[in-house]
């Protein structure tokens, strides 16, 4: 389910408007990535760097003791932006710039996920083959058909009469040598191998046209299991990895049909538990707190050599109800991030990489997210994982926080305070920042092709953004929203980074 989201920035179209404050410093729209890199390098040039530091810290960002602050109100009274923020930097006091690629599920890492699920017990290939239909299946689709034909009631198939017509001769061919009796599949075990596919023979309803791609697809008594990759030379498809501890009908979504089996109940959240040893607090009776379901996430990756990825600083929880309305179980979920050299890369939520694959954002961001009930871990969603392959600068931060302050009090006003009238209509629009951090961005590198780009630090301004025609916003719409990043300043050189196209 697409739940409310913030628009993001999209800052080129944006800067249309002449008659707007004057920042103090010049703010960058166009980023150059080659010169960044040579800017950073420069400045490191004597640097001896590596991925995997000795020391690493046991918190990737700790809170400054100075909170950000701003306020500000515009001419007509419907632009508020306020801003009563935590600021969060890296302990370590050095934000790293990296060299990243979209790949991280090889065969060796899909082996041992699969080892790690199955446990040694039997699990089966999934496979989209289907068996020969029978004679007397086909003549009953023959008849059926046939009779929407002579009724002239083809529509309900979503077709015209030649479509259904074609339909019935195609079945009359294949009836010729149709078996009498259906033909059992028989399971084909899984060794935790993956096959190379291809999509035209593997799924006839596949968007993409010959596109090979490699996968693990399993199900057994412990769950089911999906990790595909594109093939080296066909980046149609990017990586995933999906993984269900209950059959397709007892998954947990976001359904709010009565008869789904397990109905989260979204009126009912209790959310920003802080991951914490001191949180052990537990609400409608789980089993676990949301530290000790934290930690079970995280030695679920540390047991597959994953250690690079930090859990964000808050999860949410929700009720699940049975189709009678009873409570079945109370679920986390758990989101991590990536971290790079000590710093950990900018959250963004579920719903926001929904609305970036709207405006086809040519690389998707990685999430990884965890769903947690009282049996343990019930479902894995890993997409769009990246992998570092060169640690460029251990220290690439040039910006202060007054800087970036700076940066955002000057666009944000440009940016929302023309937006204010629309078609002659009056628009209120708060934006409320109560976050602000110090963290990394993944951005494309210039006139590289295919899932490459760079990790740069990026000082990012976390809050709710919330229009409203003709009348004020009220508290209950600020509520209703959902937290995720605002504007993200590039730490290097003071550009603003529009995360809907990735650079």
């Amino acid at each position: 389910m697409k739940q409310k989201i913030l628009p993001i920035i999209m800052v080129a179209v944006l800067l249309l408007t002449a008659c707007q404050p004057t920042p103090d410093r010049d703010i960058i729209v166009q980023k150059d990535t080659e010169r960044l890199v040579e800017t950073v390098e420069l400045k490191n040039a004597n640097e001896d760097v590596s991925i995997e530091p000795a020391d690493m810290p046991d918190n990737p960002l700790v809170k400054m003791d100075e909170r950000y602050t701003f306020d500000f109100v515009n001419d007509n009274g419907r632009l508020h932006i306020h801003a009563d923020a935590d600021v969060y930097v890296p302990e370590t006091g050095k934000a790293p710039m990296t060299r990243v690629k979209g790949e991280y599920f090889t065969d060796a890492f899909a082996k041992k996920m699969f080892d790690k699920i199955y446990q040694g017990t039997t699990a089966y290939i999934v496979s989209n083959e289907s068996r020969p239909a029978t004679k007397a299946e086909l003549a009953e689709l023959i008849a059926y058909y046939q009779e929407l034909v002579d009724t002239g009631r083809t529509e309900d198939k979503m077709m015209d009469e030649e479509e259904a017509i074609e339909c019935i001769n195609e079945w009359k061919e294949e009836y010729k040598t149709a078996p009498d009796e259906a033909e059992e599949i028989q399971p084909v075990v899984s060794d935790g191998t993956m096959q190379l596919m291809d999509s035209t023979d593997d799924d006839p309803a596949a968007v993409f046209k010959h596109v090979q791609y490699y996968e693990l697809r399993t199900s057994g008594e412990r769950g089911q299991l999906e990790i595909r990759r594109p093939a080296e030379t066909d980046l149609s498809f990017q990586d995933y990895l999906d993984y269900h501890r209950d059959p397709p009908d007892k998954w947990i979504g976001y359904s709010e049909s009565s008869n789904t089996p397990r109905e989260i109940d979204l009126d009912k959240p209790f959310d920003s538990h802080v991951c914490s040893k001191e949180d052990r607090t537990c609400a409608y009776g789980q089993s676990m707190s949301p530290y000790d379901a934290t930690e079970l996430c995280r030695s679920f990756l540390a047991e597959l050599d994953v250690t690079d990825v930090e859990p964000v600083s808050s999860i949410d929880a929700y009720v699940t109800k049975n189709a009678d309305g009873s409570v079945d179980d109370c679920i986390y979920f758990i989101d991590f991030v990536r971290t790079v050299y000590g710093m950990p890369v900018a959250y963004l939520t579920q719903c926001e990489s929904y609305m970036f694959e709207e405006v086809e954002i040519p690389w998707d961001y990685e999430t990884i997210r965890f769903l947690v009930d009282s049996k343990g871990i019930n479902s894995l969603n890993w997409h769009y994982p990246v992998q570092v392959t060169k640690l460029i600068s251990s220290d690439a931060a040039v910006l202060t926080l007054e800087q970036a302050a700076n940066i955002f009090e000057n666009m944000s006003v440009i940016i929302y305070d023309a937006q204010t009238d629309h078609n002659d209509r009056p628009v209120y629009i708060d934006v409320l920042i109560s976050r602000v951090e110090l963290s990394l961005v993944r951005v494309r590198e210039k006139n590289e092709q295919g899932r490459t780009g760079l990790y740069i630090p990026a000082w990012v301004f976390y809050g709710k953004k919330v229009s409203n025609y003709r009348e004020p916003v009220t508290q209950e719409m600020i509520d209703e929203q959902m937290t995720g990043v605002v504007l993200a300043v590039n730490a290097i050189d003071g550009s603003i980074i529009d995360l809907g196209h990735g650079y």
